[in-house]
C-alpha cells in the first residue's frame, strides 16, 4: 500500500471504508464507515488518532486499526464504564432481585463516581488497583473506609462485568481480572456478659424504644436479623413465653418489600423467651402501637410487626444499620448486628447448654453445623469444664 496525499490533507488508504486524515506533523486520524447500526439507525464511524513518523509506521498503525474493526474492539471506542455497566445490569445480568439491587448500590454511589467516566478501552489493571485502595482507604460516602468484604464484592461485580464485555469483543482482555478481590473480615465477635449488659444499656439510654428493644431481644434470641424485623405479633405466644419464626422480611429495595418463609425448614422454630426485660419490652411495644393506632387513623400501615416505625410502616434493613451503628459508636464497641446472634449462642455453649437444644434455637441446619461453626468456642469450654476432673 502507497498512501498518496490529496488537497484535503487525507491520504488515500486503498482500503474501503477507510479515511485518513492528517491532523498535524506525524499525526494522523484514522476512521472506518461500517455503515449504520440496524437498531439505532445511527451511523457508526468508529476513529482512532495515531502518531507515525514513517510510511512504514503508519502501514503497521493501519493494519493494528484495521485489525481491531475486524475484532470488533474499536467500534463502541467511546463507551465509558459507566454506560456499559448501566447497559449490562439492565440487559445482561442474570441474577436475583436482591443482588441487582446490591448491584445497583455499587455501580450508583462507587463506581460511577470514582472510574465511571473512564472509556472501557482504557482500563487497565492499574486502573483497578488504585480505585480498589481508593475504596479501602475513604471509600465511604460518608468519608473513612468500606469494609474489605464490600470492596471484595464491588471488585467481583467488574470481574463479571468486565467478562462480559470481553465476550462481546468491547475490549480484547477483562482488566480486573487480575486483580485480587479483598476478603470480607468473617472472624465472628461474640461479647461477654459485661460488654453485652453494657451495650444494652447504652441502647437504652441513646436510642428510640423500638432499637432498644431490637437490641436486647437480638441479644436474648439469637435471631437473625431479618427474623427480628419479619416477626409478628400473632407469633409472640405471651402465655407460653415464646417466638415463632415463621416469616422473614425481604426488602431488596425501599419499594420492593416482602414477607417470605425462611430458607430451611431448621429456620421454622419456636424461640422460648430469655432475659427478665423481655415481656416488659414486648407489652410497651404493642401499647405503643395501640396508641399510634389512634393517633395516626387510616395512615397506620399495619402489618402486625413487632417492630415496626411509629405509623406501623416496616423498618427496613438500613434503617436498623443506621440506628444499630450509632448505638456501638456510643457504646465504644464495634459490634455488627449478626454479631448479636453470635454472642447469644457463645453464651449458651459456656453456660454448657446441650447442642442439640441450641441448634434447634439457633435455626442451625443440624448439629454438626453448629459445632463446626463454633469449635472455638466448645474448645474454650471443655477446657475449663475439664479441669481438675479425673478419669483414672
Amino acid at each position: 500500500m502507497k498512501p498518496k496525499e490529496n488537497n484535503k490533507k487525507s491520504i488515500e488508504s486503498g482500503i474501503k471504508g477507510l479515511n485518513i486524515e492528517v491532523r498535524g506533523e506525524n499525526t494522523y486520524r484514522l476512521r472506518y464507515e461500517l455503515g449504520s447500526d440496524p437498531i439505532t439507525g445511527k451511523r457508526k464511524r468508529p476513529s482512532k488518532t495515531i502518531r507515525a513518523k514513517t510510511k512504514s509506521q503508519l502501514s503497521e498503525k493501519i493494519k493494528e486499526f484495521i485489525s481491531e474493526m475486524e475484532q470488533g474492539l474499536n467500534i463502541h471506542g467511546s463507551l465509558t464504564l459507566g454506560k456499559f455497566l448501566v447497559s449490562w445490569l439492565n440487559d445482561f445480568a442474570n441474577i436475583k432481585e436482591k443482588t441487582r439491587a446490591n448491584y445497583t448500590d455499587m455501580i450508583t454511589n462507587h463506581i460511577i463516581p470514582r472510574i465511571g467516566h473512564i472509556k472501557l478501552q482504557n482500563l487497565t489493571p492499574m486502573v483497578i488497583m488504585d480505585f480498589k485502595q481508593f475504596l479501602l482507604e475513604d471509600g465511604k460516602l460518608s468519608g473513612g473506609e468500606l469494609a474489605p468484604g464490600y470492596v471484595g464484592s464491588i471488585i467481583k461485580l467488574l470481574k463479571r462485568a468486565l467478562e462480559k464485555a470481553t465476550e462481546m469483543r468491547l475490549i480484547p482482555f477483562n482488566p480486573a481480572k487480575s486483580v485480587t478481590a479483598p476478603e470480607s473480615n468473617t472472624e465472628m465477635i461474640a461479647l461477654t456478659k459485661e460488654q453485652m449488659k453494657h451495650f444494652i444499656n447504652v441502647a437504652k439510654q441513646v436510642s428510640d424504644f423500638r432499637y432498644y428493644a431490637l437490641v436486647y431481644i437480638g441479644f436474648t434470641t439469637g435471631m437473625r436479623r431479618n427474623e427480628l424485623l419479619g416477626l409478628r405479633w400473632d407469633c409472640v405466644n405471651f402465655e407460653e413465653g415464646y417466638y415463632e419464626v415463621k416469616k422473614i422480611l425481604n426488602a431488596p429495595k425501599k419499594d420492593n418489600v416482602s414477607f417470605e418463609e425462611p430458607k430451611t425448614k431448621a429456620s421454622v422454630r419456636f424461640i422460648y423467651f430469655m432475659g427478665d426485660e423481655t415481656k416488659p419490652i414486648l407489652e410497651t411495644l404493642r401499647k405503643e402501637q395501640k396508641k399510634n393506632r389512634l393517633l395516626f387513623g387510616s395512615a397506620y400501615q399495619d402489618f402486625n410487626l413487632v417492630f415496626c416505625q411509629e405509623d406501623g410502616s416496616i423498618i427496613l434493613p438500613r434503617t436498623f444499620q443506621k440506628a444499630f451503628t450509632q448505638i456501638r459508636k456510643d457504646a465504644g464497641i464495634y459490634l455488627r448486628i449478626h454479631d448479636m446472634r453470635h454472642t447469644h449462642i457463645t453464651r449458651l455453649i459456656e453456660e454448657n447448654v446441650p447442642a442439640k437444644a441450641i441448634q434447634e434455637r439457633s435455626g442451625h441446619e443440624d448439629v454438626q453445623t453448629l459445632l463446626d461453626k463454633y469449635a472455638h468456642v466448645l474448645k474454650g469450654v471443655q477446657k475449663k469444664v475439664l479441669k481438675g476432673v479425673k478419669i483414672i
